[in-house]
């Protein structure tokens, strides 16, 4: 190469990421290939093809070739990996305890907000096909404050002449209904609603017909909470309650069906309405209600199962038109309705409270979490002189840097999932208290569902690589004299790092202590204020 040559920044690339047990060969050869295409393409071509030959090494291949060999003894050196940190953790006891009680706080207290987050998220999941599921609302400012309602016989008109985009539809009136049998008398909250119910949302049934439940007056299908309550079994498809009607009337109402106990949703639990049983239309008259299907009874609580590949967008102009051309004058005035999905219609609703909710909830459980990867970091490097002998010898009998990061991040990993482990245990032995702060019962382990135990042993993984990272990069990077002699390099790399760490630490503390008082006051200032009379 007398007139052409490759310079530095010509093969930086390559060196960057080749590894130097391959370099040599690798660059020779396409220094050589250079050669040849300068000779058979010119220069400006040859180093186009010398770039893409270079892009062309760029792959796992030749990146991680060998970087994961442990050699024919791995298994002996990861049992002296495990006893050397059992070695340390027994020697620095009260560091030991310090890191894996502060990571189980702070995760036992991230597994409490999370367990509430997930049941939040779940909301309506247990809906069948809730993508297609949409309840039909209109500006509450339009409406007066009614918000959900949509006049009475819409929601069965629109379904039945426009079933290629409606598949089907529900209605309900929502009531609390004195119930008796024999000495039992409760006073319960329940709906007077369509006997599409059952197939609209695929609610799980545990006895009866789902498809005939509700096609007959005077049926009614119950919950298994409502049936343990006066029965004390679960079964009583053919039992009958006593209702005492508007009219102050008793009739028998016979069990058509029984439902599993029901996850929070937006139709039994709509703003709160937690209804344990389910009445048909046909007996609207025995409670006082309209007649949902005339036009001048006002209006009622709508769902709308759209067909699939269809949009709101689609539906809203069919909805005008009907209301339109049989409305009342009110209702034309007020033609404009929207649909909005049930899959996310918890978390938006009422100015998206909830959604709002569960940002913050998150927030707090993520500076938790911090706090605890920071105590963590700050206790390694804090007890670094300690280790840095042991690195020493190890880097002289032959030890690379990478196998004493991998030390290091497999005892911090492990240090993660022992903390993990014991914040199970704190999780259900404070599970209950944190039931009453949050006017919610938490699930139970043996409850929650696999993907959240994935999403729980991810996050483990994670605060164990976070935590352990950084002592593994700092600790390994010393060379051998200085890993001998025991001294740490002094502020720029450990210590002014973890300076940053403890002010950051101590920052986060005073600022969640500050919202929490301040907060505290506030909600004391709503419920104590004198309110000037009695």
């Amino acid at each position: 190469m007398n007139k052409y040559s490759l310079s530095d920044i010509d093969t930086r690339f390559l060196r960057w990421f080749c590894p130097d047990h391959l370099l040599e060969e690798i660059e020779g050869d396409l220094i050589q290939k250079f050669e040849h295409d300068v000779k058979a393409f010119g220069e400006r071509k040859a180093r186009r093809r010398f770039a893409w030959n270079v892009i062309r090494f760029f792959r796992p291949g030749i990146l991680l070739r060998n970087q994961f060999s442990f050699g024919l003894n791995q298994g002996y050196m990861f049992r002296n990996y495990f006893k050397v940190m059992v070695r340390n953790m027994m020697k620095r006891k009260v560091n030991s305890a310090i890191t894996v009680s502060g990571l189980t706080v702070g995760i036992t207290f991230a597994m409490m907000i999370g367990v509430f987050v997930w049941q939040e998220l779940q909301v309506n999941k247990q809906l069948e096909d809730v993508d297609r599921l949409y309840i039909v609302e209109r500006d509450v400012k339009d409406s007066g404050g009614m918000g959900f309602f949509a006049p009475a016989p819409m929601g069965k008109l629109i379904a039945e002449k426009y079933p290629a985009v409606v598949e089907n539809f529900f209605r309900f009136y929502d009531r609390n209904v004195k119930i008796s049998k024999d000495d039992k008398h409760f006073l319960i909250q329940g709906m007077v609603g369509d006997s599409t119910f059952l197939k609209m949302f695929g609610l799980p049934v545990l006895y009866g017909d789902k498809n005939t439940a509700l096609d007959q007056p005077y049926s009614m299908i119950v919950t298994e909470q409502l049936a343990q309550k006066f029965f004390n079994r679960s079964d009583v498809v053919g039992e009958t309650l006593s209702l005492t009607s508007g009219t102050s009337d008793k009739m028998d109402f016979v069990i058509r069906a029984v439902l599993d106990n029901l996850q929070r949703n937006s139709v039994t639990d709509l703003v709160d309405i937690n209804a344990q049983f389910i009445l048909p239309l046909q007996n609207v008259n025995d409670f006082l209600l309209p007649n949902p299907d005339d036009w001048q009874s006002g209006e009622i609580i709508t769902y709308l199962k759209l067909a699939l590949n269809t949009t709101p967008s689609e539906i809203e102009p069919i909805i005008s038109k009907i209301i339109e051309d049989n409305g009342t004058e009110q209702q034309k005035e007020n033609k404009h309705l929207t649909l909005l999905g049930l899959s996310n219609y918890y978390l938006v609703t009422q100015n998206g409270k909830a959604q709002s909710m569960i940002f913050i909830l998150a927030g707090i459980a993520c500076f938790i979490l911090l706090l605890a990867v920071i105590n963590f970091i700050n206790i390694s490097i804090a007890s670094a002189t300690v280790r840095l002998k042991e690195i020493g010898v190890r880097k002289v009998i032959g030890g690379v840097r990478k196998q004493i990061m991998f030390q290091f991040l497999s005892e911090s990993l492990i240090v993660t999932f022992l903390a993990g482990g014991l914040s199970l245990i704190f999780y259900e032995l404070l599970r209950s208290g944190f039931d009453t702060l949050l006017d919610t019962p938490l699930i139970s382990m043996p409850n929650l569902d696999l993907d959240f135990w994935k999403w729980f042993v991810v996050l483990l993984a994670m605060i164990g690589f976070l935590a352990g990272s950084y002592p593994a990069f700092f600790m390994s990077s010393y060379h051998v004299i200085e890993s001998l002699k025991g001294k740490l390099k002094e502020s720029k790399k450990g210590f002014g790092f973890s300076r940053v760490l403890i002010t950051f630490q101590f920052l986060i503390a005073i600022f969640v202590f500050t919202c929490a008082i301040v907060i505290t006051r506030q909600v004391s200032y709503f419920l104590e204020k004198d309110l000037g009379y009695d």
